[in-house]
């Protein structure tokens, strides 16, 4: 089977939502962060009681939007994917059959709150490559690893 998330992460969203208002004009037109956006992010951070605990990886979520940015990536601030993660798949259904030497595929689509639940959960915990899909990252899990 294939596993798709075709939602963004809950916390990743926001921090996505949180990193655009500090967005500027940068040069040729394009947008920039200012430099010390992860300083004050980071403070805004800490004063959110609901949002404290999670300052590690909000700020490595946002310390990766930042990079991606300054590579150029304009796709770096956009939640969700620009195309149909599924409907690429069955597009190319027959070469991952023959490429893979497989039966049969089977397509899961969920989003990241049902990304999950208990079974995800369980299997997640047997999976010693923490090898689960998230949001442009699909998942392939032969039978005999499940």
């Amino acid at each position: 089977r294939i596993d798709v998330v075709v939602t963004e992460a809950p916390l990743r969203t926001t921090v996505i939502e949180m990193v655009r208002r500090y967005t500027l004009k940068g040069e040729n037109g394009r947008i920039a962060l200012p430099g010390d956006m992860l300083t004050r992010l980071k403070s805004h951070v800490l004063s959110d009681s609901y949002l404290r605990p999670k300052v590690k990886e909000i700020l490595q979520i946002a310390a990766y939007i930042r990079s991606r940015m300054e590579s150029g990536d304009g796709g770096a601030l956009r939640v969700g994917l620009p195309f149909d993660q599924r409907e690429v798949l069955e597009q190319n259904r027959e070469y991952l059959l023959a490429s893979l030497n497989l039966e049969g595929i089977r397509i899961n689509v969920c989003d990241s709150n049902t990304a999950g639940t208990e079974r995800a959960n369980k299997e997640r915990r047997n999976d010693k490559r923490n090898n689960f899909p998230t949001c442009g990252k699909p998942t392939i899990v032969l039978d005999g690893e499940m």
